[in-house]
């Protein structure tokens, strides 16, 4: 078990941090311009928040939560965001129910875009734990070429900076590349494969090696300065540690309780159960309520109550990085997912 705990919260670290690499080279190539459109653009924000939660999986979710910590993104999208994405979860209720999958994803971006509109109009402007300056452009980062190093002496001759990111970037493409192989030898066709962890896991394996390939190239001062000072030096760890204190918590939550067969053997009360586990920032809990709603022994409001508050891994990094910012889109997630569930009840779906 805590060797499944570890190995779980170096996947969302790394994660997160492939994913504020690729919007730090973004930032720099750029000149910071592509940050001036999302802000001048609200609705886009939203729309563009939703359709990242929309993916299965945390992957949007992580994106999000970066661009939003760094005053990127409003509070609004963020939130509505969250209340799009229902995680890891989202894979399996694709393979056992696809039609389902569907009703219930549209469903969510429907009441996502909706609360995120509420909020743009009631909530003007949220703290972030960073200035919108965090992502900053030194001196030498006007001119983009100068990002780039040389390859060969880079490969030849590495500092032990880029040593030590060349080498956990490498030890968690194994990781994601030994989870793909283990899905694959486990049986099931291509398309299966490709649509659950696997083709998951494969895809970030790619990243990587894209990752890889960036880290070995760009010059001295964009990764002492924008990979180690900025990313590593102020989230990595951060993160790390908040995340697996999260899940080592919850791991012996249900090695004790048993959370999966607790909610089965509380048939009534479902719903606010379905609204009480949501809180729980984590993939897999949540689970049993794709289960039950396959079998047909819950109603589709009562997943889609659950779907609303939970997100997946996703609420980890920003629990890690604006604690402020996680109560306040767990207590606006809480009342939407109420307010759905009780319609649903009221209405019998």
């Amino acid at each position: 078990m805590i060797a499944g705990i570890i190995e779980d919260a170096v996947m969302v670290t790394g994660f997160v941090v492939i994913m504020m690499l690729f919007i730090e080279c973004l930032n720099v190539y750029t000149q910071g311009r592509w940050k001036n459109l999302l802000r001048r653009s609200v609705s886009g924000q939203l729309v563009v928040a939703v359709l990242l939660g929309l993916l299965p999986g945390c992957l949007g979710g992580f994106a999000v939560v970066s661009l939003f910590t760094h005053g990127m993104l409003s509070f609004a999208a963020m939130t509505a965001c969250m209340i799009a994405t229902f995680g890891d979860e989202a894979f399996v209720l694709w393979a056992v129910a696809p039609r389902s999958a569907l009703l219930l994803t549209l469903l969510l971006a429907g009441i996502a875009l909706i609360t995120g509109l509420l909020l743009q109009i009631t909530v003007k402007r949220f703290p972030t734990p960073f200035s919108e300056d965090h992502w900053s452009l030194h001196a030498a980062d006007q001119h983009p070429e100068a990002m780039e190093g040389s390859l060969r002496g880079h490969l030849l001759h590495p500092t032990w900076r880029r040593g030590v990111l060349l080498a956990g970037i490498a030890l968690f493409a194994g990781l994601l590349l030994w989870n793909a192989v283990a899905e694959v030898t486990g049986g099931g066709t291509l398309r299966q494969l490709l649509a659950d962890e696997a083709g998951l896991n494969l895809l970030f394996a790619v990243l990587c090696l894209v990752t890889f390939y960036i880290v070995l190239r760009v010059s001295d001062h964009f990764l002492e300065e924008h990979l180690w000072n900025h990313i590593l030096k102020e989230h990595f760890v951060r993160i790390f540690l908040w995340t697996l204190g999260v899940v080592l918590v919850v791991g012996l939550l249900d090695h004790a309780i048993g959370l999966d067969s607790w909610v089965r053997a509380h048939p009534l009360p479902i719903l606010f159960l379905a609204i009480l586990i949501g809180l729980i920032p984590q993939s897999g809990p949540h689970l049993v309520f794709i289960t039950l709603f396959a079998g047909g022994t819950i109603p589709l409001s009562v997943l889609l109550a659950n779907s609303v508050v939970q997100e997946g891994h996703a609420g980890l990094p920003l629990l890690a990085e604006s604690k402020k910012g996680f109560l306040w889109m767990k207590a606006v997630s809480v009342i939407v997912g109420l307010i759905v569930g009780l319609l649903g009840y009221f209405w019998e779906f």
